[in-house]
Formats: C-alpha cells, structure tokens, sequence
C-alpha cells in the first residue's frame, strides 16, 4: 500500500476543520472565532463594583437623606416649622385685619353721623345770620369822603336818589382801604323800619329799568354760603338761556318750560356719601386717573389743582366721589 506523502501547510488539522461542511444541516450552526473588536455575550460593559463600593455609597445616599445640618430631612423639618410660623403669623394678621375692619366701620359711623351733625350745625348757623341779617342793607360802589358822617348822609342820598324816608339804627363801611379792584370799600346799614328792606329794592330796580344812573347799588346783606348758592343758580341760569332753553328763577330755584325744577345731574357729594362708597367701588376708583398740581402755600394756606379727563356723567360722578374719598371735600371748591 502505498502512502500518500504529507506536505506542510496544506494538510487540514482539528484547528482548521472548523468551516462549515456541505453535508452540515441548515439548522446547524458554523463555530466562528469572535472578532477581536467585538465582546463576548457574555462580557459585561459596566464596572465591577466591590462591596465595599456599595457600601460606600449607602453611607452617602444615608447621609445626604438623614444628616445632622446638610440632611434632606434636616431641611424638611426647618421647612416645616417655617411653614408653621408662617401660618400662625397669617392667622394673627387675619384676625388682626377683622377687628381693624370692625374699628373701621365704627368710624365710618361716627364720621358720617357727626359730619350729618354739622350739616345741621351749619344749616342753623345759616339761619340765624339770615335772620340777624334781614334788616340790613349793603351798598356798593358810593364814593368814600375824607371824615364822612354817612348817618347823615346816606338818608339824605336815599331821599334825593330813591324818593325813600329811612333811618338806620347803624351804617358803617366795612373798612377804610379801597379795595383790590380801585372801587370804595361797601357799607353795611342796619334798617329801623324792616318794611323800607323791599321798598328801597324796587325802587332800584324801577330806576334800572328807567336807565337812570345811582350812585351806588344796593343788595340785601345775607351770608356767604346763600350768596355763593345764588351766584351758582345765576350763573347756570345765564348757561341754560345761552343754550336756547326756556327757564325762569324762581326764587332760589330755577323752573324749567315744563314746570319742573332743575337739577344738577352731578351733586356734590359729602363727606357721608364718601365714607358709603363700598370697597368694590373704591377698587373702580383706583383705576380712575385724577392729577393734581403740587401745593402752592400763600399767607398760611394750602392751594392746589386738582382734575380728570371726563367724558360721560359717570365719569364726572367718579371724580368727585375719588377726589371726596381720598382727599376730603374741602379740596372740592367749584365745579
């Protein structure tokens, strides 16, 4: 038997017979050498860590959650009682808040009652210098004379001008210097005889209407707040007539052409009415822009100017009501 001859390198060992045989089924898998830039199924990328590793890190999560000063749980318990203080201090300024809003209301009562008192006050003030007031006269514009004895002279103007008998029980001027306007200072004159008061008023009048010049013009003496009605009620007579609507005085009121009596539509509104104001209304008024000047001080007093952008009545009304609310009606002069 002859033997076939071995040559090197071309034999097939157990190392090299790993390829894949025909005769191999096709379920049958091929054994492969791992490629070296690829790990084994069963290597593992994560770091083996030690016990000891472990522990380590137990101690910082324990430490982290239940330490002395910097603890998760230190610092929810400084939270806590924070909380808790806040919460009693809320609760402190919440009753505090009740009984100031109950002293509030309190004063706000007394305020409107004795702000009532005085309109009653005044109201009687107004007619009892009415009455003191009805026998007297005020004449106007007559010339001032060096040493004048007006008790003599003025009866005797009266007689001469008006065709009038009077005797006054006093007459004086109201001062000796003339005033800032160059016109003499006025007289005031106390009638004896209360009657001749509208006798010496019509006659002046039936000379105006005559054209016929006097030498002073004379009016009744009331006081100022009747005075300061009046010159309103003449001045929006005036309006109501340069608007080409029918009106008429009557008295101290003005009577429309259908017989009504007119009424301002925007009334000024008194301390009283301001403190009624409700809170809901007094939060519409902050959005409600009202400027005034800077306070200008002048022989003691304190001036300034105080006004909005209106364009419906409601606005006018919520002007006075702010200005009233936050400033007091006394900075409410005119309209």
């Amino acid at each position: 038997m002859l033997k076939m001859p071995e040559t090197r390198g071309s034999g097939t060992n157990k190392k090299t017979h790993d390829k894949c045989s025909p005769r191999q089924t096709p379920a049958a898998t091929c054994n492969k050498a791992p490629s070296p830039g690829l790990p084994l199924d069963n290597q593992s990328t994560r770091p083996k860590l030690s016990i000891d590793d472990l522990k380590a890190s137990v101690e910082t999560i324990e430490n982290d959650l239940w330490g002395n000063n910097t603890g998760i749980h230190t610092q929810l318990e400084s939270i806590s009682k924070q909380n808790q203080g806040t919460y009693e201090e809320i609760t402190a300024l919440r009753i505090e808040n009740t009984q100031l809003r109950r002293e509030l209301d309190l004063l706000k009562a007394v305020v409107t009652r004795m702000d009532r008192r005085m309109t009653v006050l005044d109201d009687g003030i107004t007619d009892l210098r009415s009455r003191s007031m009805r026998d007297n006269i005020l004449i106007h514009n007559y010339p001032h004379t060096p040493n004048e004895n007006l008790a003599v002279t003025m009866p005797k103007v009266f007689r001469e001008t008006l065709g009038i008998d009077v005797d006054f029980i006093r007459i004086h001027r109201n001062g000796v210097r003339a005033q800032h306007n160059g016109k003499p200072v006025s007289i005031t004159a106390k009638l004896s005889d209360r009657s001749k008061k509208d006798e010496i008023l019509n006659a002046q009048k039936t000379k105006k209407i005559e054209k016929q010049k006097l030498p002073f013009f004379i009016s009744p003496q009331q006081p100022s707040s009747i005075v300061a009605t009046k010159n309103k009620t003449y001045d929006k007579f005036n309006s109501l007539r340069r608007q080409n609507i029918s009106a008429r005085l009557h008295r101290d009121h003005i009577l429309l052409g259908d017989g009504s009596t007119y009424k301002e539509e925007v009334p000024i509104i008194t301390n009283a009415d301001a403190l009624q104001i409700t809170p809901e209304q007094t939060q519409d008024l902050d959005s409600f822009e009202v400027k005034s000047t800077d306070p200008v001080v002048k022989d003691g007093s304190e001036f300034s100017a105080i006004g909005a952008i209106v364009h419906t009545v409601e606005d006018v009304q919520n002007m006075y009501r702010k200005i009233s609310k936050f400033f007091g009606t006394d900075h409410m002069f005119d309209r």
